[in-house]
């Protein structure tokens, strides 16, 4: 049995083209490459039949990480999902991109 999804994730051309280019960056952390991944798995989720807990198993991430990265494109966007937030409290000083 599985839990009933609250929102199902149907990408557009363009965001599929952006998360596609977005991939082909290989400057990208693991972390943001992982979450296209899996947002592009979630849009494909409809005819492959895969379940949170499958695209979840299938990226070495939890459901609960899954559902996050959902909540996050539903509420902010593709942009935001896949960036980092920094914490404006945060005593780290800024990776610098070479």
């Amino acid at each position: 049995m599985s839990i009933a999804t609250k929102h199902v994730i149907s990408l557009k051309e363009d965001e599929k083209e952006m998360i596609i280019e977005f991939l082909n960056n290989k400057s990208n952390s693991k972390r943001l490459t992982s979450r296209a991944h899996i947002l592009l798995a979630l849009d494909s989720k409809k005819n492959t039949g895969l379940t949170h807990t499958d695209i979840a198993r299938e990226y070495n991430v939890t459901y609960h990480t899954v559902v996050n990265i959902i909540n996050e494109f539903v509420n902010n966007g593709l942009n935001s999902t896949l960036t980092y937030k920094r914490n404006p409290n945060s005593n780290r000083k800024k990776k610098e991109h070479k």
